[in-house]
């Protein structure tokens, strides 16, 4: 391994002596935000100096360029990649940085909050866009089109100011141009007793002949529907609970099925799934004029005789289905939206997660057949449960088979083939410990299992969900383990290898896109107790201890050129 790169120069030392030999005076210990991945970069955060530091793995200096942030920033998170259209993805190579500004005093101007975009490539100037309210929550749809600023339930609001609105928000709107000003728009919406806990978006529904993303807000016994194409109009809401007092309901999950125009909502506490409908009015006389929407919200209940621990949808058109397991009642449950019919079956373990995937049919003109994978992740279940989700209505439970598994499952990662089908199931047993199993991964096209030991206690798996996918994880505290979950190329599935490095091991960011080099690039992160910053850069394809590099004390690059307090 190359030796470690020090960003903090010597020139500090003539300085010892001031302030009684105590450098500290200089700033307050560094205070980093979690370490972001963009596509070909790694983004640090550092909240006292109001700096994002941005690392170039292929630079052999590993020289940060630094961006300033807004004061008290808060969420950093890279930017989704503009798939709204798959024959033409745009990446963006960005990170957002959300910040809180701050109040300001007697004696302190007041610095207002801000959303920053900071661009990968430093020929792109980064976007800065104050804002209005001093908020810590962001969502942001799969497309990086849209975000939703807003406050988190037990967010720092809630200490750092007199007074707020728990339920306003900010829509940023990026448009279709890239590069383009976004457009954001302040909104508060409607609250039935509680706050927004969680913000998902949809995909396109069409109203009016338009496609239009659909933002769906989380709050306990109710979620909120906002047409993101126009802000302003009024949001929808649309209670959960028969009456307003002793109902506890948690949204969990969202299922969106635009082909048919309803949304599904599963809830904790609930022994059936909320159904809601969504109907074009654009057609009506006189039509609908803004505020108001050119689809109204209608609420229905699908049983499922007991709580869901999981749903999914499978079938198009009059043939959608929702698939629903039940931990603790042991069943999985086939419902027909149409018409609200349930065929109920008994299953062998508690499942609490189902996985739906697709097989080819027998001929190559045959669609494909429609599967799912049930699986226990709580109850130390050691089975899991294959279902034919076609024949299930019509042959009961001689559509479910069970398949041994050589250990319980811990957590659960479906992966995807080049096709963007689910492909293989990674099991990581609940103990990743020295022993025959502590990985199972699931071949679903033959549901064949293999089952991959380990001599001692792993730490840290981190799925690469890219294709071809590794699992990688810390053995022994600095040893850094793979294992192929697909073949890649000279190398063949269920491979595994392993780095041993200098340092111990407390984080593992594979980056997605290879470097300019045309090598991709695997970020590893060590202990730092002096908040220096402090991590190893290996290649992500062929990882070897003799040509990795380490950035150590790269936060304090430059450190004496900055303006300090």
């Amino acid at each position: 391994m190359k030796a470690r790169f020090l960003a903090l120069s010597l020139a500090l030392a003539p300085f010892a002596g001031c302030n009684n030999g105590n450098t500290d005076f200089w700033q307050p210990r560094n205070n980093l935000l979690p370490m972001v991945a963009l596509d070909d970069h790694v983004a640090f955060v550092e909240r006292n100096t109001q700096t994002a530091f941005l690392l170039d793995p292929a630079d052999p200096s590993l020289t940060p360029r630094m961006m300033a942030v807004g004061k008290a920033p808060v969420v950093a998170l890279k930017r989704n990649a503009n798939a709204s259209n798959p024959n033409n993805v745009i990446p963006h190579n960005q990170l957002l940085v959300l910040s809180m500004g701050d109040h300001g005093s007697t004696d302190i101007p007041a610095v207002p909050a801000d959303l920053r975009v900071i661009d990968a490539n430093p020929a792109v100037a980064p976007g800065i866009y104050p804002l209005t309210g001093r908020f810590d929550g962001l969502a942001q749809s799969d497309d990086g089109r849209f975000l939703v600023l807003y406050h988190s339930p037990s967010g720092q609001a809630q200490v750092d100011s007199s007074l707020y609105d728990p339920n306003e928000m900010v829509i940023v709107d990026f448009t279709t141009a890239e590069g383009a000003a976004p457009l954001l728009t302040g909104k508060s919406i409607r609250s039935l007793g509680y706050v927004p806990n969680t913000i998902l978006f949809s995909p396109p529904y069409v109203f009016g002949g338009i496609p239009r993303t659909l933002a769906v807000v989380l709050s306990q016994n109710y979620i909120t529907i906002m047409d993101l194409e126009h802000p302003n109009n009024t949001e929808i809401s649309v209670p959960l609970c028969p009456t307003s007092t002793n109902c506890t309901l948690s949204p969990v999950q969202i299922l969106f099925d635009p082909a048919n125009q309803k949304i599904y909502v599963r809830a904790s506490g609930s022994m059936d799934i909320f159904q809601i409908a969504l109907t074009d009015v654009s057609g009506a006389v006189p039509p609908p004029t803004a505020p108001d929407n050119d689809f109204v919200a209608s609420l229905s209940m699908l049983a499922v005789g007991a709580n869901p621990a999981d749903m999914v949808l499978f079938g198009s058109g009059v043939g959608t289905r929702i698939a629903a397991v039940s931990a603790d009642a042991r069943r999985l449950v086939i419902i027909d939206p149409s018409n609200s019919h349930a065929t109920i079956i008994a299953t062998s373990i508690p499942a609490n997660q189902i996985i739906r995937f697709s097989v080819p049919g027998n001929l190559p003109t045959d669609k494909p057949k429609e599967r799912a994978l049930l699986v226990d992740r709580l109850l130390q279940s050691t089975s899991v449960l294959f279902a034919d989700l076609e024949q299930v209505e019509t042959t009961g439970g001689l559509a479910i088979t069970d398949y041994p598994l050589p250990a319980p499952a811990g957590a659960v990662y479906p992966l995807m083939d080049a096709q963007q089908r689910v492909a293989e199931v990674v099991m990581v047993s609940s103990k990743f410990a020295g022993n025959n199993a502590a990985v199972t991964v699931v071949d679903l096209a033959t549901a064949s299992v293999s089952a991959i030991g380990a001599g001692a206690t792993q730490a840290n798996p981190t799925i690469e969900t890219r294709n071809p996918s590794r699992l990688w994880s810390v053995d022994h505290g600095n040893v850094l383990s793979f294992l192929n979950l697909m073949a890649r190329p000279s190398e063949p599935r269920l491979m595994t290898g392993e780095t041993p490095l200098d340092q111990n091991i407390t984080n593992i960011v594979p980056l997605s896109t290879p470097s300019l080099n045309g090598t991709r690039y695997l970020i590893v992160a060590h202990n730092d107790p002096d908040a220096i910053g402090n991590f190893t850069v290996l290649d992500a394809d062929h990882p070897d201890r003799t040509t990795a590099r380490t950035g150590y004390g790269f936060l304090f690059t430059d450190y004496l050129k900055r303006e300090q307090p």
